[in-house]
């Protein structure tokens, strides 16, 4: 009977590192797109200042971050500290054994969807 409690968290265990593994896919892409989307300045517009610098004449396309480098640091740094916290939850849960729920990952994944939401709003 101890057998059938090890391959059922050894399956929970897999299960929750395909999930963070997702979450840490879904984070690179995120930082891809704040990095690498460019957004052009509406037609007509001739100087956009921004982060202090001021763009005259023909304002080049500018990505998210340039464009406005705190709210995504920010965005960032909450992204990267959910899944550290994920992480750190799962690798302590290992080693312990431990069958019951994380709740410091919980609550994290649970923060970030509610910021995610409230951000496309």
């Amino acid at each position: 009977m101890a057998d059938h409690g090890r391959k059922t968290r050894l399956r929970t265990s897999s299960i929750v590192w395909v999930t963070l593994s997702l979450g840490a896919l879904w984070a690179v892409g995120v930082g891809v797109f704040i990095f690498g989307y460019h957004i052009n300045e509406p037609v007509g517009e001739l100087s956009v200042t921004t982060s202090g610098r001021t763009y005259v004449g023909n304002p080049p396309a500018l990505t998210l971050y340039e464009k406005d480098r705190v709210t995504w640091e920010i965005a960032l740094l909450l992204i990267g500290l959910v899944l550290v916290a994920g992480v750190t939850d799962l690798l302590i849960r290992t080693l312990r054994h431990s069958n019951g729920l994380g709740i410091l990952a919980i609550a994290g994944g649970g923060l970030l969807v509610l910021y995610s939401l409230f951000g496309l709003i």
